[in-house]
């Protein structure tokens, strides 16, 4: 991570069109990933689950609130509207915290240290967040769900975790999750229309085309942090090319792809830094999931599943350029980091003791 700033600062300097706009974007790399990462990493082991409880119920309830908006019951345009749950923001960021507040609950779920009371709860949590995605309405979070989901049932049926129940739980929660897309006008409508003529996937395509362009022309430095907006002469190229974005000159932000985005605007070292910090948070997971104790366990193996999740989900998306979803993956990294670290001292220690 701090590599990827530090490449960022010279690219900043030396490549960038606008090198304010691309030191503006570093700092907010920089606060959203660096700092929440650090506070996570800050975390007391016996706040921990205080912490994580307090953020999935705060999930529960801005969810049930934009369900109630989304149902006319209440006004209130950023909770719900063209017919999606947004929670205050865009439906697929909205989708993407839900998802991760989801493989959290399910992993809860999936504690054999569970009593009854518990797994029933945490059964019925975990459904009416599924459900809760299906009416953000967002594919590419349906995407990443459909993927994370499955492997994290693989995964509980490996390693032994209630395999009955976690099929159980999915195998219910997908057909209400097909009920209320059937059912729910705006979800079927957007399902019907997924093909090669919508227009998500037609602009999708011809920013993948853009970025690939500027990757190919510089492979090594790309064109400088934040300085999409002023590529000039790739969106004269994509006119010229008759190949239509959502956005042009000055107005874009992002390439709609987190990996092409970072390519572009980075270069190959950058994307391969980006994607160097995913595969630490899933080993520092895997790590932690080693731990004796339950809920240290419980939650690593939560936020393994919720990273891939992540992961898969910005192949369509550029949401951990931040604020929201970057703020709280890397806030819940720098919690499993720590446990990943105790874990590790804690088996430097017994081998000690065994030598």
């Amino acid at each position: 991570l701090g590599i990827f700033l530090i490449w960022g600062l010279i690219l900043s300097l030396f490549v960038a069109y606008n090198a304010k706009f691309a030191l503006t974007t570093v700092f907010t790399y920089f606060a959203h990933w660096a700092i929440f990462f650090l506070i996570g990493l800050k975390a007391k082991p016996e706040h921990r689950k205080t912490i994580l409880m307090i953020w999935l119920f705060s999930m529960l309830l801005v969810a049930l609130m934009s369900l109630i908006a989304l149902l006319g019951w209440i006004d209130v345009y950023r909770l719900s509207n063209e017919g999606l749950l947004k929670g205050f923001q865009s439906h697929i960021r909205f989708g993407t915290l839900l998802l991760i507040a989801f493989h959290f609950v399910f992993a809860l779920f999936l504690n054999p240290k569970n009593i009854l009371k518990q797994t029933i709860g945490l059964g019925l949590f975990a459904t009416i967040l599924l459900v809760m995605i299906v009416l953000t309405g967002s594919r590419g979070v349906w995407f990443a769900a459909a993927i994370s989901i499955f492997g994290a049932t693989l995964h509980a049926i490996f390693t032994n975790r209630k395999r009955k129940l976690a099929i159980a739980l999915v195998v219910i929660a997908v057909a209400l999750g097909v009920i209320v897309s059937l059912s729910a006008n705006i979800i079927h409508e957007r399902i019907r229309r997924t093909g090669t003529d919508d227009p998500s996937y037609v602009f999708r395509k011809n920013n993948a085309t853009m970025a690939l362009w500027i990757i190919e022309d510089r492979p090594l430095t790309g064109i400088g942090p934040g300085q999409v907006p002023y590529a000039k002469s790739y969106f004269d190229r994509m006119a010229d090319e008759n190949l239509e974005l959502e956005s042009g000159y000055l107005k874009k932000r992002h390439l709609h792809s987190m990996y092409l985005h970072v390519g572009a605007e980075l270069g190959l070292p950058g994307l391969m830094l980006l994607i160097g910090v995913l595969i630490c948070f899933i080993w520092m997971a895997i790590i932690g999931a080693k731990s004796q104790e339950a809920f240290p366990k419980t939650m690593s193996y939560g936020f393994l599943w919720a990273t891939v999740a992540v992961a898969i989900g910005e192949m369509l998306d550029c949401l951990l350029r931040g604020p929201s979803v970057a703020m709280e993956l890397f806030f819940f990294a720098g919690i499993i980091a720590g446990i990943a670290a105790e874990n590790s001292d804690s088996h430097i220690g017994e081998r000690n003791q065994s030598n």
